[in-house]
């Protein structure tokens, strides 16, 4: 009705200002024009070596959703160990002690889509068993956190493996062989990967 069109229009601005926020203060653009920054994520298995996965979705279409570890953007100062431990704190409600952390065991250079621009992020890994009975908390998100995170959830390997052949994206793409790989030892070395990605309509 004609009578709603106002406050629809304000929504979709207030929206578009908090977005334009957010890439102007946490994604610095490179070189070549593109918004870039460094991460630091957290590869979580249980005793029953299930991976803690979390599923999100684009700003700008909630059909455009993936599935990633908890993890984000490092902040001005911080070490990669000390952000992923932050963003854990965020996105589970759980704060590890950076001591625990095993890596960086896997640095990721992507590049994707996301709110229709093209960004690159640099992240780097870090492997840590945990327990499956700790409770979470999304009490600690930040507004972005709470905007595009939609769910936790501890994925059995095989059962992942099974979801990612039906279609189901996970990032990085070769998830399940990387943890298989960390849960029987890690060698001391950082694997290096690049992807280059253009997130799936559903």
């Amino acid at each position: 009705m004609p009578e709603h069109k106002p406050p629809q229009q304000s929504n979709a601005s207030d929206e578009n200002n908090f977005v334009a926020d957010y890439f102007a203060l946490e994604w610095p653009r490179d070189a070549e024009g593109y918004f870039h920054r460094q991460a630091a994520r957290i590869v979580a298995v249980n005793e029953r070596q299930e991976a803690l996965l979390v599923r999100g979705h684009d700003f700008s279409d909630s059909t455009h959703w993936w599935w990633f570890t908890v993890g984000g953007g490092v902040e001005p100062g911080e070490a990669p160990h000390e952000a992923a431990v932050r963003e854990f704190f965020e996105e589970t409600g759980h704060r590890l002690e950076a001591k625990v952390l095993t890596g960086p065991v896997l640095r990721r250079h992507a590049t994707f889509d996301f709110h229709q621009l093209t960004c690159k992020q640099d992240e780097d890994f870090f492997f840590v068993r945990i327990s499956s009975t700790l409770q979470f908390s999304r009490a600690f998100e930040t507004e972005v956190e709470k905007r595009v995170i939609d769910e936790l959830k501890w994925w059995d390997l095989t059962e992942l493996e099974g979801a990612i052949a039906c279609g189901t994206v996970v990032y990085p793409l070769n998830f399940v062989s990387l943890v298989r790989g960390w849960l029987r030892g890690w060698n001391g070395e950082t694997i290096e990967i690049s992807e280059g990605t253009v997130l799936p309509k559903r």
